[in-house]
């Protein structure tokens, strides 16, 4: 029986796998809201599964029971607060979407009466025409705003779909994943899929921590100041504020519009209300909680939200972080650690521990075996 040549095995395997990644590249750049899609679905299923591991402990459920507590649990706390404050919420956005045109044909007006904003207005917006223009312009977007609504809503069911089922079987997906590689690169990749999810857990955990925070504080910041639409403008404030940033610059923006409409003597307090939530996170909570979860430099926070705005607009942004997280983990285990050998690198998510002088020969072995030696195991072998 004849044998294929070594030679011509290994040229065919160069040209399938040039093949395979123009392929890959090709698909990420045609279907790269697709992809998003995925990696939001998977980031889905990282918080599901953390929801579902301490369910899991605290009650002994197998598996698939815990994850059916954790959705069932999560549709009777939204259905929940929908029916207590969804009326009131989704009134005051309408009207609040209904204001902000009105907010931007009189901010002119009221910021004429502020001493050297007016000066810098006028500078900006001097011409009359072109304001005018911007603010039909605006008007103009209105009517889309029940259709941007409805694809939001829509969106998130698919996000929660696909990650829930990705949540009930993580492991089937992860071997599926890994057949696809030769098998001396399996170890390896496992070991760095552990390494994302684990990083990825702790920061949703810390986002989330905060954007409560920022949430609550300026929804009460507001309410106690009797802000037209403060239950609105504080949901915009929870929301954004999972893009690190500049999500809260953006949700400021329409809250200081909607004063100078209907309070414009408040303004300077609201903007000092948002300054003073913002610093106190920034300054105060957040550092306290990513020394304990995980926290990037604000340098690559603002390069990775820039360059995912630009590719794909908003849902970009949103996504820029957790991939900004992702590919640095991948680089630093897979390039880093693995190719170049430098084992004295801390992982993201991991913390610096002092080892022996001779720790760095079993890092040779953990990495060339795959084994996780910074973060911590899979807390569950579904997880």
């Amino acid at each position: 029986m004849s044998t294929v040549d070594p030679w011509l095995q290994r040229v065919l395997s160069t040209i399938g796998l040039m093949i395979l990644s123009i392929a890959l590249l090709s698909s990420l750049w045609f279907l790269i809201d697709v992809w998003l899609l995925l990696f939001a679905a998977l980031l889905m299923a990282v918080f599901l599964n953390a929801l579902t591991y301490h369910v899991k402990r605290w009650t002994g459920f197998g598996h698939f029971l815990a994850l059916g507590v954790v959705l069932l649990s999560l549709i009777i706390g939204v259905v929940g607060l929908g029916a207590l404050a969804g009326p009131s919420l989704i009134e005051q956005i309408k009207q609040l979407s209904q204001a902000l045109p009105q907010a931007l044909e009189k901010a002119q007006h009221n910021l004429s009466r502020i001493p050297y904003i007016a000066d810098w207005f006028e500078r900006i917006f001097y011409d009359q025409a072109e304001v005018e223009r911007m603010v039909q312009q605006a008007v103009g977007y209105l009517p889309n705003v029940a259709g941007l609504f409805v694809s939001a809503i829509t969106t998130f069911l698919i996000i929660l779909i696909v990650g829930s089922y990705l949540a009930a079987q993580p492991a089937l997906y992860q071997r599926s994943l890994t057949r696809l590689l030769p098998i001396d690169s399996r170890p390896k990749v496992e070991h760095v899929l552990h390494a994302t999810g684990n990083a990825l857990e702790k920061w949703l955990t810390g986002q989330f921590i905060l954007m409560c925070f920022v949430g609550g504080c300026t929804t009460l910041g507001l309410l106690l100041m009797q802000i037209p639409f403060a239950l609105a403008l504080g949901f915009l404030a929870f929301l954004l504020n999972f893009i690190p940033v500049i999500g809260p610059i953006i949700a400021a923006v329409p809250a200081l519009l909607i004063v100078l409409v209907f309070k414009p003597d408040l303004i300077w307090y609201v903007l000092a209300l948002y300054v003073v939530v913002q610093q106190v996170e920034s300054y105060g909570l957040a550092p306290f909680v990513q020394n304990r979860l995980i926290s990037l430099p604000p340098v690559v926070l603002l390069l990775s939200q820039v360059v995912m705005g630009s590719l794909t607009g908003f849902f970009g942004v949103a996504m820029a972080t957790p991939l900004a997280i992702t590919v640095i983990i991948w680089v630093q285990v897979l390039y880093v650690k693995g190719l170049l050998g430098d084992h004295d690198i801390v992982v993201l998510g991991t913390r610096a521990e002092p080892k022996p002088a001779l720790a760095a020969e079993t890092d040779v072995a953990d990495i060339q075996t795959g084994a996780p030696n910074e973060p911590t195991p899979s807390k569950d072998p579904n997880a």
